[in-house]
């Protein structure tokens, strides 16, 4: 280990070379000298160093604190009213235990699972929609029976190839094989945005109440499976609403009934089965489920933005070394000083007025 003493006589940045030459009095052999090479530094990048690293970590600092007060604005939007770090933590718990309630609560499924996958293969007609009401999903469900185990893609190349890969047993669907009509029209009793009579049964379009995976995909793919599929409360209602508009849609009920687009009706044909017989589709999750995920995501980040600020907090006092400190003592002393001296300034001008006052008195 090679020390050298402060303020010892060097070039800053240069290389030297001490020569230790061995001095020994009959020496069998020659020794040759020993060279050690070291560079001379007067203590300037230590500094830089130091400097750096304080303003990397002062900089990190304030951009988590801005990164906290940002989350901490969001938190309060969302009406998340914590100050504490240990309130927050414990508010968190009290949304995770939540949504791992919400998860594991007993909820309607689509039943059928059939290991089909491929950057082609968008899923099951039945796995693409949620149907909220029980009712309205035991009546749509029945409506598209033969269509729920029918699998979408994307491309009719892999629609080919996955009926080909079942030797013809899977019914498959490409998005590009059909033509959807854009534009949405109007319930039927409705032209020119005016209603032609005031109908019964609240009738709405059956599509209307699906709620889809892909919002895009669900609207093209079910407006060329239901059309203008209208829903209703009951069947006296769809037998009126039919009688007063010819030209209708076929008519499902919420009762689980059917009026054709022909008009026909009745008969174990046109009634759905219990829902228990059925291929179904699913139940949504609550509406407050997404909620409460953004929440724990909010959480979580301003949890990690409080503890690295205080890792950096630490790390920028521990690697404040003392020069720093005595700096920044040195400026405060200078600051004081400096503010002493505009103050004795500033009284010994008021006294030399009152000196030249007094003066021009006694003239």
């Amino acid at each position: 280990i090679l020390a050298i003493m402060e303020n010892s006589p060097g070039e800053n940045g240069s290389r030297y070379i001490l020569h230790f030459k061995p001095e020994v009095t009959n020496a069998p052999t020659s020794l040759s000298p020993f060279e050690l090479p070291f560079h001379f530094y007067n203590g300037k990048l230590y500094k830089m160093y130091f400097i750096t690293k304080i303003f990397y970590l002062t900089f990190t600092f304030v951009f988590l604190l801005k990164l906290q007060s940002f989350i901490f604005v969001k938190m309060a939007f969302m009406c998340i009213q914590l100050f504490q770090i240990t309130d927050i933590k414990r508010y968190l718990q009290q949304k995770k235990s939540e949504v791992e309630r919400i998860e594991k609560t007993p909820r309607r499924i689509f039943s059928i699972h059939r290991n089909f996958s491929g950057p082609d293969i968008l899923g099951m007609v039945g796995e693409l929609a949620f149907v909220a009401d029980d009712d309205i999903a035991r009546v749509i469900s029945w409506q598209l029976q033969g269509d729920m185990d029918c699998i979408i893609t994307t491309t009719t190349e892999a629609a080919q190839k996955l009926y080909e890969d079942t030797q013809g047993n899977q019914q498959v669907m490409a998005l590009d094989s059909f033509l959807v009509q854009q534009d949405d029209r109007p319930l039927p009793h409705i032209r020119n945005r005016q209603e032609l009579f005031k109908p019964s049964g609240n009738p709405t379009f059956a599509r209307k109440h699906l709620i889809y995976r892909d919002k895009q995909l669900g609207c093209d793919l079910f407006k060329n499976l239901l059309g203008d599929t209208i829903l209703m409360d009951d069947l006296i209602s769809a037998t009126n609403y039919r009688k007063a508009r010819i030209q209708c849609s076929t008519i499902l009920t919420r009762t689980g009934e059917r009026v054709s687009a022909k008009g026909k009706f009745g008969g174990s044909q046109n009634r759905a089965p219990p829902i228990d017989k059925l291929k179904v589709f699913g139940a949504p999750l609550p509406d407050n489920y997404e909620e409460l995920k953004e929440q724990i995501d909010v959480l979580n980040r301003y949890c990690a933005a409080v503890q690295e600020k205080e890792k950096v907090e630490k790390d920028l006092k521990d690697h404040s070394p003392k020069w720093v400190d005595e700096m920044l003592q040195a400026k405060t002393q200078k600051d004081a000083m400096t503010k002493e001296l505009e103050e004795i300034n500033r009284q010994l001008g008021t006294f030399s007025i009152c000196f030249i006052c007094l003066i021009l008195e006694l003239i």
